[in-house]
């Protein structure tokens, strides 16, 4: 549907070369011309808007060779182990740690909402939550100090319009939050980056995404902001770039190995150092299970072995007490949204765990939600259910 409506778009509104433009973006996976370790120039056309917020690509065309900050992951280790209670055929030769206790929280000003962003602003003892499947563009706090209230935050500037399914990380050393791409509230493909300052409360609109897109893996570490892939036209992309902080402009970097193209997978920044794990997604149908990891030693994609069935649209969340990542729900390959929690390692062998907490109550299956650990807890809030989109916010403790 995404796809159907930007060629009634370009069809209606003189927006074609836009939709070429962002064909030609994606060109590299059919045989087209592919990056090569340089900026890539998107001009300064049009290539999207909404009644609010028009977007006007940029052009990075200073020939930036990307990033050899960052590193790689050590992949010697033996083909991961796996535990899963439900599953007579796996592995009990690991353990990634305790399963927890569930407990639904009764927070204050909740909303529905699906497809949104939440990040963790530690220092304040808060989560940041924007967007979503029908919400406005307001950014709304949630209170970790023990109260759990939602709350709108009073900003300036000129900020990002109302959106679903865009980037956003939070950027510790510059202190702002970083939101790019996305769905606007017609499902049109987005391609703006705005940043906001913690500080000041005050947006920003900064460098342009590389090309209109939505469903990306982005992640901060190293006091970089890296993208992977994300849905455009006409379908996944499999490109890898990265945030210039001083000329806030994108550059792109290529590996000899990376992930196939795709979109929805679960991402998250992982062991402290700045690496980035990926994990699942959807690629023009076909729903993936694979797990790569960009960071640690040197500066290529890894791939790690395997572990749950193939999924997208699930949630990741690196649990640094107990040096594992947790993922939760998502969309098995059969369609049918998962209420699963897994748990992965990776260090000092690469072992997967099906986790299965206590708890009087539990979440139940869902999509397009977000999850974060903080105080050694994880919260899992909002996604979209059996019944549409949900509002209940989840904490696990363990």
């Amino acid at each position: 549907m995404k796809y159907v409506l930007a060629i009634f778009f370009c069809t209606f509104a003189a927006a074609c070369a836009d939709v070429e433009l962002a064909r030609d973006q994606f060109a590299c996976g059919f045989g087209g011309p592919c990056l090569e370790d340089a900026a890539v120039s998107i001009g300064d056309a049009r290539i999207a808007a909404d009644a609010t917020n028009a977007v006007d690509a940029g052009q990075n065309s200073d020939g930036s060779t990307g990033v050899d900050a960052l590193g790689s992951f050590d992949s010697s280790a033996p083909d991961a182990s796996t535990t899963d209670a439900s599953n007579p055929d796996a592995s009990s030769g690991c353990n990634a740690g305790p399963s927890g206790t569930w407990r639904r929280v009764t927070a204050s000003g909740a909303t529905a909402r699906s497809g949104h962003s939440a990040l963790v602003d530690a220092p304040r003892n808060r989560a940041l939550i924007f967007g979503g499947a029908g919400i406005n563009d307001e950014l709304v706090a949630l209170s970790l100090d023990g109260t759990f209230t939602f709350s709108t935050i009073s900003t300036s500037g000129s900020g990002p319009g109302g959106r679903r399914e865009h980037g956003a990380v939070l950027d510790p050393a510059r202190n702002i939050m970083l939101i790019f791409g996305g769905l606007n509230l017609i499902d049109y493909y987005l391609g703006d980056t705005y940043s906001f300052a913690l500080g000041t409360n005050t947006w920003d609109e900064n460098s342009v995404v590389p090309s209109v897109r939505a469903s990306v893996a982005a992640s901060y570490g190293r006091d970089e902001t890296v993208l992977f892939g994300g849905c455009s036209i006409p379908g996944a992309q499999g490109d890898s770039w990265v945030f210039d902080d001083f000329t806030e402009s994108w550059h792109a970097f290529v590996r000899l190995d990376s992930p196939d193209r795709r979109c929805d997978a679960a991402v998250a920044a992982i062991n402290g150092d700045g690496t980035m794990l990926l994990h699942g997604g959807e690629s023009d149908g076909d729903v993936l299970a694979d797990t790569w990891v960009l960071g640690g030693n040197g500066p290529d994609w890894t791939e790690i072995a395997a572990g749950p069935s193939a999924r997208s649209e699930h949630s990741a969340a690196w649990d640094a007490d107990r040096s594992r990542t947790l993922f939760y729900g998502g969309r098995g390959a059969n369609g049918v949204a998962l209420d699963e929690l897994w748990a992965l390692t990776t260090s000092p062998s690469v072992c997967w765990s099906r986790l299965t907490p206590a708890g009087a109550e539990v979440p139940s299956a869902r999509v397009q939600h977000t999850a974060f650990v903080f105080g050694g807890k994880m919260y899992l809030y909002g996604g979209t259910g059996i019944s549409g989109a949900l509002d209940d916010l989840w904490e696990l403790t363990f």
